[in-house]
Formats: C-alpha cells, sequence, structure tokens
C-alpha cells in the first residue's frame, strides 16, 4: 500500500499532520500574568499561593503558535480507549515531550499533593472531598440569579467582588481554560475560590498538574476542531527544558 506522504521534520504520521491542518485555525489560548501594581491591591498571587500554585505564573512569557499547534497534533494516543491522564506525551522535531503531572512539582515547585481533579465529564470534587457547592455560595456570600436573555439561573461573575471576578478570569486564563466568556462562574471556579477563601478542608490539597494534563487530553480527544490550545507559555517552557529545535520558529 503506497504510503501518504507528510511533512517527516514536523509530525510523527500523516494523520497528525492531517489533524494539524484541520485545526490550525482554532485559538490559542495565552496564559495571562499579574503586574506588581494590580498584585499589590487584590493579592492574586498570595491567593494561588494557599493553593500552592503561584510559581504557575513564572513562566516565560512569550510562546511559538507553530509548535503548540504541533506538540498537540503529534500526541501520542489520541484515540487510545485506555489512558492516563496524568501524563501526555508527543514528539517534537525529533525530540520526545513527556509532562507528568509530578514535573510540574520538581521544576516549577508548584503543590502536587491530593487526588487528581477528574474533567472527563464535567469538574467535579473526589468523593473524598466533602465540598458542597451551595454551602460555598453561602460562605462567598454570592447565589444563583437568572440571566436576563434566557432566564437560566447561573452563579453570574458580577455577584463577586472585585479581587474574586479577577480570580476567576485568571481561572479561565491559567488552569481550566476556556475561550467563551467569564459572565458566568463555573463550578471550579466556586471550588478553587472557596479553597482559597476559607481552607483546603478535608482534603490535603489540590495537584495542579493533573488539571493541566487532564485539560491537555481535553482538547487532543475533543472532536471540535475549533477547540481552543490551552498552556502556550507552558510549552515553550517544556520545550526549552527537554532541547526542542527551535530553528525557524516564530515567536
Amino acid at each position: 500500500m503506497e504510503q501518504v506522504p507528510y511533512d517527516r521534520s514536523r509530525f510523527t504520521s500523516a494523520k497528525n499532520e492531517a489533524w494539524y491542518n484541520s485545526r490550525r485555525r482554532a485559538k490559542v489560548l495565552v496564559e495571562k500574568g499579574v503586574t506588581l501594581d494590580v498584585e499589590e491591591v487584590y493579592y492574586l498571587k498570595v491567593s494561588f499561593a494557599k493553593l500552592g500554585w503561584e510559581n504557575f505564573f513564572n513562566i516565560p512569557n512569550t510562546y511559538y503558535e507553530e509548535l503548540v499547534w504541533e506538540f498537540y497534533a503529534n500526541v501520542e494516543g489520541k484515540q487510545a480507549f485506555h489512558f492516563d491522564t496524568e501524563v501526555i506525551t508527543s514528539t517534537m522535531r525529533g525530540t520526545r515531550v513527556r509532562i507528568h503531572r509530578t514535573h510540574l512539582e520538581s521544576y516549577l515547585q508548584v503543590s502536587d499533593v491530593g487526588y487528581k481533579i477528574d474533567l472527563k465529564k464535567a469538574f467535579k470534587p473526589r468523593n473524598l472531598d466533602s465540598w458542597n457547592m451551595l454551602e460555598a455560595l453561602v460562605r462567598l456570600g454570592v447565589e444563583y440569579k437568572s440571566t436576563r436573555k434566557t432566564k437560566r439561573y447561573s452563579v453570574l461573575t458580577s455577584s463577586f467582588p472585585e479581587s474574586h471576578r479577577l480570580l476567576i478570569y485568571l481561572f479561565a486564563s491559567n488552569i481550566i481554560l476556556r475561550a467563551s466568556s467569564t459572565n458566568e462562574a463555573r463550578t471550579s471556579d466556586i471550588y478553587f475560590l472557596d479553597k482559597m477563601e476559607h481552607g483546603l478542608g478535608n482534603i490535603q490539597g489540590i495537584p495542579l498538574g493533573s488539571i493541566i494534563t487532564n485539560h491537555m487530553w481535553t482538547v487532543v480527544r475533543s472532536n471540535d476542531i475549533k477547540h481552543a490550545f490551552p498552556y502556550p507559555h507552558f510549552l515553550t517552557l517544556e520545550f526549552q527544558r527537554v532541547g526542542v529545535d527551535f530553528s525557524n520558529a516564530i515567536p
């Protein structure tokens, strides 16, 4: 059988190159930083530090869009029935890139304590965590409200004080990313806010690495060709760390 030609300098198979070509118009969601003047007023990094996540802001502010697309295109096991959400592996220009949740603890010094977060269907804390959504809303001083257009009840971001709205924006830009509006708070937003404000409760911690690798898997296994690509700054740091060839790559 005649093999389909593909660019072997960038892709590990013709199928991966086709995957890349079908999605290259999708957005790249760029992480957001916290400037010194904002931190002096709102103490946002201090809030992230309560979960051991503050060093995730200490990553390069440059990224390589083409390399980010290539990374996701070459991820191994995209169609596998069984896969480990705590590790994701790709090959970049001949260099193997393997990201495990524990790697972030070792070289970013972010928390790897606690059970992984499950994002396969929707955000849901582990059974060992007795966290309750309605109780958290009471603690945070917000409630469900109907939206003007749909009349559907949700937790509006505008219900929160400004510091919390900024934290929700950072969650949506840096942790569990989304390209859509942040007008409505997600369950995960409320969960993280409550843990930052009122403590971890009966769990030891929330491992940031498991959230990141899990969300990467959500992207590569999605059938939505417009699904935005997350973590370009973090991935650039990974590429540098393992020695990916940056020749002719445009930042």
